[in-house]
C-alpha cells in the first residue's frame, strides 16, 4: 500500500514524458500512446493490489482503512 503513490508518481511522469515526445515528433504518437495505455495499466494494477490488501485488513480485523494513511493502516495491523 505504500507504494501506491510511487506508482502514481511514476504514472504521472511518464505521462509528461510521452506528452513531450508525441509534442516534439508526431510520428512517435501512436508508439507513445501504447506506452501509455500500458504505463495506466500499470498504475491501475497497483490500484486494484492495494484495494485488495485494504479488504484483507477488513475481513482479518475488521478495520475499515480505505481512507487511513500508511502509518495509520501499518498501526492498525499491529493492535
Amino acid at each position: 500500500m505504500r507504494r501506491d503513490q510511487e506508482a502514481n508518481q511514476s504514472f504521472r511522469a511518464a505521462l509528461a514524458r510521452l506528452a513531450g515526445l508525441m509534442a516534439e515528433d508526431p510520428r512517435t504518437i501512436s508508439a507513445c500512446l501504447d506506452a501509455l495505455f500500458i504505463a495506466k495499466s500499470l498504475e491501475r494494477i497497483g490500484d486494484h493490489a492495494k484495494n485488495i490488501g485494504e479488504h484483507v485488513v477488513y475481513a482479518a480485523m475488521g478495520k475499515d482503512v480505505r481512507h487511513a494513511s500508511a502509518q495509520e493502516i501499518e498501526r492498525a495491523v499491529r493492535s
